[in-house]
Formats: C-alpha cells, structure tokens, sequence
C-alpha cells in the first residue's frame, strides 16, 4: 500500500426481526460485518494519530424490550 492509494472498507449490516421462532416478539437481532474484504488499512484516531485498521470483524447483536 502506498502513499495516496485510495479504497473502501466495506461494512454489511442485517437486521432480523420478529417472527423468529426461538426469540419473543419484542427481540431483534442483528448482524455486522466489518472490512469485508479483510484489507490492511490504515485509520484516522481521536487526536490525528494513524492506526492500523481493524482486520475482518463479525458482530452479533441482540435487543430487546423486558
């Protein structure tokens, strides 16, 4: 990777919700994932820094009314 090259990370998102046999109705559930291709970047921090971008990443989530 040099100087001035330029991409996009992509991020898939999905979102399930009612009816899922197993969840109540008031549960939803949901679904990331983060640099898909799994490419090496590099990421802008609070303050300027530069970082090496996070690799593939998979996030589950759950939210619910109780």
């Amino acid at each position: 990777m040099g100087i001035g090259t330029s991409y996009s990370a992509f991020t898939l998102n999905r979102k399930f919700g009612p009816p899922i046999g197993f969840l109540p109705s008031e549960a939803d559930l949901g679904a990331s994932v983060l640099n898909v291709a799994n490419k090496s970047y590099w990421a802008l921090t609070i303050g300027g820094y530069l970082t090496q971008g996070a690799p593939r990443t998979v996030l589950l989530s759950m939210t619910t009314d109780f």
